[in-house]
């Protein structure tokens, strides 16, 4: 009975050792497999979803370049995503040739129940680290690959930015701008416009326009006489007499030899009925061979006795004008009030035999002949 209850016990102690041994086995070929398989989806998962984020970046980025440097790309979209797809088939690949063994070698070589567990983490944190690796290589040959098959040079973001800046600078054109600037007139350019406007207002009788004009003209430029003598006859004709007066004065301080300012000045005087003045301001110009500025000398000097002066200006009005007999009959006149009748024979001669003037004037100079002893 002691050998039947020995053999009962020892039968009693294998059977609690096999079942001891065989729940960590257990534990160690059904729990373990499924934890590796789990987590070398997830790793899986995680790895197919880097590498398409990455194509996407790559993507994107090769079609900016060619947008900017306007190169029309060859390359076919499902060929570069076929090379793309290779490393993860190779990867998938590399995970399950790296697990199989390990679920091989746990099925025929057992491990104790206390150390399986941690070579089998350690050979899996091993896989894990394998799969990372292998995700980062196809990814630097997908873009060794891409460059190669575009024939781009790599170039910096920064760069390619810049490039299609001055891509762009160079294409599109300057737009027209407006300028609106002011041409400053010259003083003669001035002048110029302004009498324009003061000959049109005399036009169309607009006195007081036409005066303001030419005061303006000569405040830019008091030597123009045009102006000066256009103002001086618009004031002569509505008799501001001393306001003309002073105006040709101011005339005849810059230009002394100007007769029509010594014309239009006498004419004041004489309006005045200032004789004198005005033969004292025609003697200064009494050699100027002009026919009007002579005949009012002469025929005023005359009236104010001044023979030699009236004398000398029918002398130039008969060289002027010869055919002309009241030049002729002039002169007589004054050589005969000054005592010199010989000359005034002569000249009385020649308003007789003178058709270009009146009778009575022909009938005066045969009286005067007789008188004379002609």
């Amino acid at each position: 009975m002691s050998v039947i209850n020995q053999m009962l016990k020892d039968l009693d102690k294998r059977q609690q050792n096999e079942r001891l041994s065989s729940g960590p086995n257990n534990a160690v070929v059904v729990n373990a497999p499924q934890k590796i398989n789990l987590l070398a989806i997830v790793g899986f998962v995680v790895a197919i979803n880097i590498v398409a984020v990455i194509i996407w970046q790559l993507y994107s980025e090769n079609q900016q370049l060619k947008e900017s440097q306007g190169i029309k790309s060859k390359v076919n979209p499902s060929s570069m995503l076929v090379e793309q797809t290779q490393p993860q088939a190779q990867n998938k690949l590399v995970v399950s040739q790296q697990v199989t063994p390990v679920n091989n070698q746990k099925a025929a070589n057992p491990l104790p129940v206390k150390k399986a567990p941690n070579a089998e983490k350690s050979k899996l944190s091993d896989t894990v680290k394998q799969a990372e690796r292998s995700d980062i290589e196809p990814h630097s040959n997908a873009v060794t690959k891409l460059l190669a098959v575009n024939q781009l040079p790599v170039a910096p973001a920064i760069s390619a930015k810049a490039e299609s800046e001055s891509l762009s600078k160079k294409v599109m054109p300057e737009q027209p701008t407006l300028t609106i600037s002011r041409k400053q007139l010259s003083a003669q350019e001035l002048v110029a416009q302004k009498l324009s406007q003061a000959e049109q207002a005399l036009n169309n009788d607009q006195i007081n326009q036409a005066e303001t004009l030419f005061e303006d003209i000569l405040l830019v430029a008091p030597d123009n006489q045009t102006a000066r003598k256009q103002l001086a006859a618009l004031w002569f004709g509505r008799k501001s007499y001393q306001a003309a007066h002073n105006l040709l004065s101011q005339g005849l301080a810059l230009a002394p030899d100007d007769s029509e300012y010594r014309m239009m000045k006498a004419r004041i005087y004489l309006s005045q009925g200032q004789k004198l003045a005005a033969v004292n301001t025609l003697k200064v110009l009494a050699e100027l061979e002009n026919v009007e500025y002579q005949a009012l000398l002469a025929s005023n000097a005359q009236q104010l006795a001044q023979h030699d002066v009236a004398i000398q200006a029918y002398q130039l009005l008969v060289k002027l004008q010869p055919e002309n007999g009241r030049w002729w009959l002039g002169l007589a006149v004054a050589y005969d009030s000054n005592s010199q009748f010989k000359q005034a024979v002569t000249a009385y001669h020649q308003v007789r035999d003178n058709s270009d003037i009146s009778e009575s004037a022909r009938q005066f100079a045969r009286q005067r002949l007789q008188q004379l002893g002609e």
